[in-house]
């Protein structure tokens, strides 16, 4: 996996071709990193950008309530997994490039690293499906996870759900997309600054 240290701006241009790791620095300088990227983003035609809080984010239930944040208020909030999957499928709206920034994506991560996994990799295939597979008007969607350098660790992890498809594509149809595509296109940026600890103090 490539790693390079790297500014928004250019993360912005990166985006057009892959999924981004923003892993390193502090806390302070990452969630500035992520108020500049979406800044950014935000002004590209027909963009629409969605902000995770990975902080509220410990479990399915925290994911899903950030996502039906993002919704309109009369659409139906995902609860499942598998609401998540058909939710991200069917995003409303008439954008043409969608950004998912997860800040603090690590929370979860380390919370329930299995299902940090199938929600991440529920964002990588269903941006695959809208690029490769749909036969609507193509959408680029793309995700963005940041958090410190245990996530650039997971990213790395040859099996992960960052860098491979699941060996069995289960029920939710995402056998195609491994079949088109060889693996998740993820590349990991380092943000320069002082790391924190690998376990923050209870």
């Amino acid at each position: 996996m490539t790693t390079l240290t790297i500014d928004p701006a250019a993360m912005t241009a990166l985006l057009d071709e892959r999924h981004l790791v923003v892993a390193g620095g502090g806390r302070r300088n990452r969630r500035s990193v992520a108020t500049e990227l979406r800044t950014r983003l935000e002004t590209l035609e027909a963009a629409e950008v969605i902000d995770i809080n990975g902080s509220s984010v410990a479990g399915l239930r925290g994911f899903c309530d950030q996502l039906a944040a993002a919704l309109p208020p009369r659409r139906l909030a995902p609860h499942t997994e598998t609401d998540v999957i058909e939710t991200l499928r069917h995003w409303p709206g008439s954008a043409r490039r969608r950004y998912f920034v997860w800040r603090d994506a690590d929370v979860l991560l380390d919370a329930d690293g299995p299902l940090f996994g199938r929600l991440a990799g529920a964002l990588l295939a269903v941006a695959a499906e809208l690029e490769h597979v749909s036969p609507d008007v193509l959408i680029l969607q793309r995700a963005v996870f940041l958090g410190p350098e245990r996530l650039a660790d997971y990213a790395a992890e040859p099996c992960g759900r960052l860098r491979a498809w699941p060996i069995d594509p289960g029920p939710d149809g995402f056998g195609l997309v491994a079949a088109l595509v060889k693996r998740p296109l993820v590349m990991t940026v380092r943000l320069d600054g002082a790391p924190e600890p690998l376990h923050s103090p209870s």
